[in-house]
Formats: C-alpha cells, sequence, structure tokens
C-alpha cells in the first residue's frame, strides 16, 4: 500500500519573490508570461504561413479572401484632426506620400486629414487629383471622418450598416448586389 505523503504549506507562495517568469540566467525559472506566449505562439504561424506552403484550408481561404476583405472594408479617421494625410500611415502601410506621381507642394504636406473634407463630409478631390493614381482615389473614398471625439473604427464597406453580414459577403463573391433587410 502506497504512503501517501501530505505536504501543506500554510501560506500562500509569494509569485513576486519568487519570479518565476525571469530568464534562467537571471535567478528564475523561465518559464514565459502568458501574453508574450501568446504573441511568439502567434508570430510562429504569421511566420509558418511566410515560409511554407498552405496546408490548411482553413488559412488558405482566409489568404485567399484577404484582397476582398480589404476592398470591402473601410476606416473612420476618427474627426482627422490628428491624422497627417500626406505623411500618416491610414491610408496604406506606408504614408500617402508614397504614392504620389508628382511632388506635393510643401505646404500640403503637414496638413491633417480633416483639411482635405468639406463641412458635407465630401472630400475635396481637386487636391488628390493632380498627385494620386486613381486605385488609390478609390481607397481615400472608402473612409469616413467621425464627430470630433469619436474614436475611429474599422467597417465593412459591403453593407449599409457597416457590419460585417455573411450575406453581403456572399454577394460580393457572387458580384451580385447586397440585399439589406433593414
Amino acid at each position: 500500500m502506497p504512503i501517501l505523503i501530505e505536504l501543506a504549506y500554510p501560506y500562500p507562495i509569494n509569485y513576486l519573490r519568487y519570479p518565476i517568469t525571469r530568464r534562467k540566467q537571471a535567478g528564475g525559472l523561465g518559464i514565459p508570461k502568458i501574453r508574450a506566449l501568446n504573441a511568439a505562439a502567434s508570430m510562429n504561424l504569421g511566420w509558418r504561413m511566410i515560409l511554407e506552403p498552405i496546408k490548411s484550408h482553413a488559412w488558405g481561404g482566409i489568404v485567399e479572401q484577404r484582397r476582398r476583405i480589404e476592398e470591402h472594408t473601410g476606416m473612420a479617421l476618427e474627426d482627422g484632426r490628428t491624422t497627417r494625410c500626406w505623411l500618416g500611415r491610414w491610408v496604406e502601410p506606408s504614408p500617402l506620400l508614397i504614392f504620389a506621381t508628382q511632388y506635393a507642394p510643401l505646404t500640403e504636406l503637414e496638413k491633417r486629414a480633416h483639411e482635405y473634407w468639406d463641412e458635407q463630409g465630401g472630400r475635396r478631390w481637386e487636391a488628390f487629383l493632380d498627385f494620386l493614381p486613381h486605385p488609390v482615389l478609390i481607397r481615400i473614398a472608402s473612409f469616413e471622418l467621425l464627430e470630433e471625439g469619436v474614436d475611429g473604427n474599422f467597417y465593412w464597406i459591403g453593407d449599409n450598416d457597416g457590419k460585417f453580414k455573411l450575406q453581403a459577403a456572399i454577394s460580393i463573391i457572387q458580384d451580385k448586389p447586397a440585399i439589406s433587410h433593414e
């Protein structure tokens, strides 16, 4: 018959006194913090997607649909007062200036995004037409300004209320106009 030994320690372990997440070289146990571990695992998946051919049907499907998702996603720029129009990264991952077909005047470079919208919420297209190619202009058209003090968010262009709906996505895939059931 096995002998059971009861180990009882009447006090909780003070993890601040025994830093288990400290590296082993620094005297800890080397157990990573859960957030760092999760981020590292996500980076590993991303790295594998870059290096290896896509073997998973789920990942493959997501990657294949990325272009459609990006084409039908807009971003509200908050009120546009803090976003630098030409030097900020609001249209694409690179500053808008990178896409200019000719030099923008120096006076334009420091302007904020809200300065390129009129009072009714429309764009001042004359400021962009001579400087940007058509695909970038289309991307700019997907953005809207919000009321002052409101945080910016992504929204789905494929439906009237800005929320992603499967029916709207199916219509996009089948190249049919979405039917809104409001």
